[in-house]
Formats: C-alpha cells, sequence, structure tokens
C-alpha cells in the first residue's frame, strides 16, 4: 500500500499551529503560516516579524526594531508512533531572506532564527494521523517511519 501526503496537506495541518511568538538571542518572532515544499527533502518557510529586545552592541540595532524577514529551513521528519505525528527535526537554515536587514546583522539573524525554528518546529507536529479515517487509522498501526521521495512524504510501513 502506498500511502503519501503532498506538501499542501502538510502546510495545512502545520498552519493550524501558527501563529507562533518565541524570543532569543536578544530577538523576539512572530511567526505568521508556515509555507512547506518538498524536492527530494522538506523545506519549510517561516515568514517572521523579527524585534530586537535591546540594543545589540556594536551592531546599530536600536532595541525594538521590526523588519519582516523569511527564513527557510530544510530538515528530516521524525515520526512518533504512540500519537500519529509527525515533527520536522534537524533544522538547518538554508537562507534569511529580507531587504530590510542590514548585511551585517544577517548572520546574527539567521543564527537567531536557526535556534528559534528548531525550538519551535521540534514541538509542533508538522503532520498528525487522523484516527477518525480508516485508512490513516491503518497507518498508525503499521507506519515505520517516513521520508520525502520528489515532491511527497512517503510513508513506509513494516512489513507484515
Amino acid at each position: 500500500m502506498d500511502f503519501s501526503l503532498s506538501a499542501a496537506q502538510i502546510s495545512k495541518t502545520l498552519n493550524q499551529s501558527f501563529p507562533q511568538e518565541i524570543s532569543q538571542m536578544m530577538v523576539a518572532a512572530r511567526i505568521d503560516e508556515p509555507t512547506v515544499r518538498m524536492r527530494d527533502r522538506m523545506e519549510i518557510t517561516l515568514p517572521a516579524s523579527i524585534r530586537s529586545l535591546g540594543s545589540i552592541a556594536g551592531f546599530g540595532l536600536p532595541a525594538g526594531e521590526t523588519f519582516r524577514v523569511n527564513t527557510t529551513v530544510a530538515g528530516t521528519i521524525d515520526y512518533d508512533p504512540a500519537e500519529g505525528q509527525f515533527y520536522f527535526v534537524n533544522p538547518e537554515v538554508l537562507g534569511v531572506d529580507s531587504a530590510l536587514v542590514p548585511e551585517h546583522l544577517k548572520p546574527i539573524v539567521q543564527q537567531a532564527l536557526g535556534m528559534i525554528s528548531g525550538q519551535l518546529l521540534d514541538r509542533i507536529p508538522v503532520y498528525q494521523l487522523d484516527a477518525n479515517d480508516r485508512k490513516q487509522r491503518w497507518a498508525k498501526s503499521w507506519l515505520e517511519r517516513a521520508e520525502v521521495r520528489g515532491d511527497r512524504l512517503h510513508l513506509l510501513f513494516k512489513r507484515q
């Protein structure tokens, strides 16, 4: 039996947990609806409003300054069989896209957003199998692991 999920299905489930607010390294972020893409790996773009919590000495970023930024992270999928939930783990920041972030601040913002995305995505399921759906209930019982192939998340089952 082949069972796979599209990026749109995963985005729909993931977006139910947003917006989220989190702080790290003198930066507060409000992350809105993420976008999921799959191209032989899962990538999540996190659109965020970033606000400095204090003046970052030597970098010219005054306290309270806010700007919009998109951060794209790639990672792997982990499955929790007890809950029937999939989590995005081992995030790696691929890039920070914002014309408003001064070039000399991008490494700091990228590091902070890497930590923020790791903390955030590690605890929010990107997908939950539906216990009311007969096919997904079966999948929960027999699922061994999940992997991204092409543009879909394929669920791989134990041999019976």
